[in-house]
Parts: C-alpha cells; structure tokens; sequence
C-alpha cells in the first residue's frame, strides 16, 4: 500500500475579460484628463502671452502717440508766439491707431514755477480703443546756445546786504561775469532782485536829472564756446525793464549792445544799439549777429552794455539772455522729459 501525501493548492485569481475593460476605462479617463488639464494650461499660459504681448504693444503704441502730441504742441507753441496769440494745448486729436490730448503748466515737474519762457507740456495718448494710455511730459522752451554759467550767473539767490564798492564779497558778485558799473560809486552792477522772476539782475541807475548818464557794462567768458559754421545768424532775446522818475517822458532813453567774440574778431548786436524808452514793465527784446567769415566759429565771450542818457532819472534792467540760430521766432528745445503709466 502506497504512503498518503498532502498536496497543497494554489488558488489563481481569474481573469474575465469584463474586468480587464474596466481597468482599461479607468485608465483611459485619466489620461484624458490629464491631456485635457495639460491642454487647458497650454491654453490659458498662450493666451495669457498673447494678451501680455498685445498689451506690450498697445502700451508702446500708446507712448509714442503721446509723444506725437508733444511734437505737434511745442511746434503750435512756437507758430503762437508770432504773432503773440494765445496758447492753451492741443484737443483730443486722432493719431495713427488712437489720439492725443496736450494740456500745459506753467510750473516743473516739482511744481516750481518755470521761467516766462517755459512751459510743461502734459500728453496723454491712447491706442487700440482706449486699451493702452500712457502719458508723456516735457518742458520745452527756446534753445540757448549759451552756457548755463551765463545766466546762473545773473540767478544766483539775493545776497543781502551786497557791498559792492570797493570790493564785493566773493559769494557776493558773480565770479564769472565782470559787470561794473560808470561813473563808480553811482550804483550796484546787479539789482539782487529785480529780474522778472525775483533773481538777480543787471542793473543800471541814473539817479539824478541833467546831462549826467549811466553805463553798465561787463563781459563773460565762457565755456565751453558756442561754435557755430559761418556765414550765420544768430539771435539774442532778453528781458528788459525801463523806469523813468516821473513816468512817461521821451522814448529812446535806453541803450543796450551786445557783443559776442571768438578771441579775434568782435561782433556787434544789431540793431546797434537797441533803443527803448520807457517801459514800465518787462518786456522781451532781441538783436542779432551777423557771424562773418567760413567755416566753423567758436564763440567764447559775450559782453553788454547798458547805457541811459541825459535827462530825467532812469533805471533799467536785462536779464534772462538766450541765444538761438536764425532769425524770427527761436526755435524750440526740450529741457527736461518724463514718462508715465496710466
């Protein structure tokens, strides 16, 4: 008789093929999921780039619409000026794929007022029907082919008291201009607040009636020079003020001369000299140069003289002095520019 032996048995799970479908569903759904989730991104990441982008592009678009109502307000500014005919902006004007509105300010960015002959110049241009709107500023005014130092000089802050006579104090007189004034003694060179804007001033004084006069005069050498090509014109304005004790009387009663030099050879304003009478008030003149010769010409002293004649006592002052090429209205340059977001 044969020995009895345990067998052991395995169970193995079946597999029926309604099952294995399933699994095969499960799995399926996911990865649609998953591709849509993916696609989804995909989707909002380009759209989210593309809409970035257009805005990019609107922006830029936007700014240099501002700044073209910029250069067409400063041009309108300048064509005001001759003759004086006043000047308010620009109204909402289309421009390529939007518009432009200027508005202007008589103060700087800081809100300080800005000379007479200055003004901030405030665009708002907008693109794409109004998606985009940047704004441009700029402070425009006649160029000057003068250094600074010719009229930081005639701005420096009121020095009181300002003893001129024998010696001034160094802080006291401008270190750069010679301005003195005849016969001596008679009056202070520079009035420490007779400019238009409350600054420093060149000043001349008759101070009593009969045939005495009164001359100021000075010159500057500057640098670096003003180099310009000969043959050419070029024209100075300025702002000067007459007052005669009493008011009124005969005109002509002030001279002023300017000369400009290249070290060798002089050149006198014209008309020579300006004459005014009596003003009252400032008010702006100008003269011109006729620059002889060919060539390039560097210009590197500037002299003036102010003269009042005979008669009744008199005071005049000039300041402000600009520089420009040609003749007619100056032409204009930007001082300063800043850009915004809106």
């Amino acid at each position: 008789m044969m020995p009895w032996k345990s067998s052991r048995l395995c169970l193995v799970p079946a597999h029926y093929p309604g099952q294995q479908r399933g699994f095969l569903l499960i799995t399926s759904v996911v990865m649609i999921v998953i591709a849509a989730v993916v696609l989804s991104v995909m989707v909002f990441l380009s759209t989210t780039g593309n809409q970035a982008t257009v805005r990019h592009l609107s922006s830029k678009q936007a700014l240099f619409i501002a700044e073209a109502g910029i250069e067409k307000a400063i041009r309108n500014w300048k064509l005001s000026l001759n003759p004086p005919t006043p000047y308010t902006g620009e109204p909402t004007t289309p421009f390529a794929n939007g518009t432009f509105t200027v508005t202007i300010d008589s103060t700087d960015f800081s809100g300080a007022p800005l000379p007479a002959d200055q003004l901030r110049f405030i665009s708002v241009g907008t693109a794409a029907g109004g998606v985009a709107m940047r704004v441009a500023e700029a402070i425009a005014g006649p160029e000057n082919l003068l250094p600074s130092v010719v009229n930081a000089n005639f701005n420096l802050a009121p020095q009181t008291p300002c003893n001129y006579f024998p010696a001034p104090p160094p802080t006291c007189m401008p270190t750069s201009w010679v301005l003195n004034p005849t016969p001596a003694l008679a009056f202070q060179p520079w009035d420490e607040t007779g400019g238009p804007d409350g600054s420093r001033a060149a000043y001349a004084n008759k101070p009593s009636p009969g045939p005495s006069t009164a001359t100021s005069a000075g010159n500057l050498a500057f640098s670096p020079p003003v180099t310009v090509f000969a043959p050419a014109t070029l024209q100075m304005t300025f702002d000067f003020r007459v007052v005669r004790s009493p008011p009124g009387g005969p005109g002509n009663e002030f001279e002023l001369t300017f000369t400009l030099s290249d070290g060798v050879t002089v050149w006198t304003s014209i008309p020579a000299p300006f004459l005014s009478g009596h003003t009252g008030t400032y008010q702006q003149g100008s003269v011109t140069f006729n620059i002889s010769g060919t060539g390039l010409v560097s210009i590197t002293t500037l002299s003036l003289s102010i003269f009042l004649k005979p008669g009744r006592p008199k005071q005049a002052w000039v300041d402000n002095l600009v520089l420009g090429t040609g003749a007619g209205p100056p032409n204009m340059e930007i001082k300063a520019w800043r850009e915004d977001y809106q």
